[in-house]
């Protein structure tokens, strides 16, 4: 089972269209629907979309108070230099006054990825920096999404895919979700990477459908991501 505590770091990466940022807003809608008012919700977006439609939109699918959409604090970050300010200087006194129970960054790797190879690495582990400083110091678990590029490795499969900027993004999170989609039928999964592993060593993968709910388990009864929402919102305020 995926074990988040107060403080983790989940990093979600997945090509365009696997469900990365459905999978955030879902995680945001169930902390808005099952923490008591007042706890705020801070989600750093860097795509130009609106964060808050989503989220909220997924709330109101699940019954949760619309009043809540107060608790929700949405911030834009478009170039690296904002997105540090964001992270290492405003989230925490965010933190401090209010108390946040989830931050989600979606997407980090887009403020960075039309940087120079040297100066992108730089400024993503500058940012990741910030991310699992603030989650320490307030217990904040941190929810980021990230791109995926070609597996170079020797002997990888032509087709194969790795995170991101990978080993930056390992040497902070604590667990490591990969979303994928099938060409032919449409169908997503998602497979833990880092985190757990099941009795014989094999990767958990559980199949998952975006609903005007958010994302929901679409695998076997008894699969690790079985109301994806409900389970990890509950590993994650441990």
């Amino acid at each position: 089972a995926l074990a988040l505590g107060r403080g983790d770091v989940l990093e979600i990466h997945g090509k365009a269209g696997t469900g990365k940022s459905n999978l955030a807003h879902t995680l945001v809608a169930t902390t808005l629907a099952r923490t008591e008012p007042g706890a705020k919700v801070l989600v750093v977006e860097t795509k130009g979309r609106s964060a808050a439609r989503a989220s909220l939109a997924f709330l109101k699918a699940r019954g949760g108070n619309a009043d809540r959409a107060r608790d929700l604090l949405v911030s834009s970050a478009h170039d690296a230099e904002v997105l540090l300010a964001t992270l290492a200087r405003d989230a925490p006194k965010v933190c401090a006054a209010h108390g946040v129970a989830l931050l989600v960054v979606d997407c980090l790797a887009d403020v960075v990825r039309a940087l120079p190879p040297r100066e992108r690495r730089a400024a993503l582990a500058d940012a990741l920096a910030a991310v699992a400083a603030l989650s320490k110091a307030h217990g904040v678990p941190a929810v980021l999404t990230n791109h995926v590029s070609a597996d170079f490795s020797d002997g990888a499969d032509p087709s194969a895919v790795v995170a991101a900027d990978d080993a930056t993004f390992a040497k902070v999170a604590t667990a490591r979700l990969r979303l994928t989609r099938s060409a032919a039928s449409g169908e997503r999964s998602a497979t833990l990477v880092t985190g757990a592993r099941d009795d014989f060593g094999d990767l958990p993968s559980s199949h998952f459908a975006v609903t005007a709910a958010g994302v929901a388990d679409a695998g076997e009864p008894g699969d690790w991501m079985a109301d994806v929402g409900e389970e990890l919102f509950a590993s994650l305020t441990r």
